[in-house]
């Protein structure tokens, strides 16, 4: 089994007056398999933000606080928490993020998975009520993405998929316990090679995302 950490505060920050991005990684060099950016975006009341798509991906967009509207080169449309917006833009493209709230900041995750010639933008709902366990929200032939919540001191197994072969998790609040590894929020880590993984809600109401991804075919 081969594994990284990302600790929080190695990620690239960029900052605006209306505007803040926490990337664990931003760019198709530093990419892990199909997965290529993830940032953890914040928005000012009523801000928008323009992003430059730079290869053919899916974006995967999820609000943590608040919702927020898009707009792309093929739709337009508002999701918010328990919905995960689904777009596939070609290189060169771009698409708006903004606020519509008047007093208050929105938080989402920006992820881009390298295109897979599914041309189908999406809006999927789902039920973060569910506790202690992994809700899947999004998956292809490339990728699978699960998020959950979690009560202090509670203990699970996930198995891999058996068509993937890495994993790459993101601490969205509070600590895990994860493979005897200490992750705290904004904290990642990537495995390689493991069929199994074994975690631990180390805090009350800690909250994770999981992704599957092929690393080769």
């Amino acid at each position: 089994m081969e594994g990284k950490i990302y600790k929080a505060d190695w990620r690239n920050k960029v900052e605006h007056s209306d505007y803040c991005c926490w990337s664990t990684f931003n760019t198709t060099d530093n990419a892990f398999g199909v997965l290529h950016v993830f940032n953890d975006e914040t928005l000012t009341a009523s801000a928008t933000i323009l992003h430059q798509v730079t290869a053919d991906s899916q974006i995967l967009l999820l609000p943590i606080v608040g919702g927020v509207d898009f707009k792309s080169n093929h739709q337009n449309g508002f999701f918010h928490i328990n919905q995960l917006q689904v777009l596939h833009l070609k290189k060169g493209h771009s698409f708006d993020i903004s606020n519509p709230y008047e007093n208050e900041s929105v938080r989402y995750f920006q992820i881009q998975l390298h295109s897979v010639n599914d041309e189908n933008d999406f809006q999927n709902d789902f039920n973060l009520s569910q506790r202690n366990q992994l809700i899947p929200i999004f998956e292809n032939e490339k990728a699978n993405v699960f998020i959950g919540i979690y009560d202090g001191r509670t203990e699970e197994t996930h198995t891999i998929n058996q068509n993937k072969n890495g994993l790459f998790t993101f601490i969205i609040q509070g600590a895990f316990e994860f493979q005897n590894r200490l992750l705290e929020s904004g904290d990642a880590l990537h495995l390689l090679g493991i069929e199994t993984v074994e975690f631990e809600a180390l805090s009350e109401n800690a909250m994770l995302l999981v992704v599957e991804i092929i690393i080769s075919n």
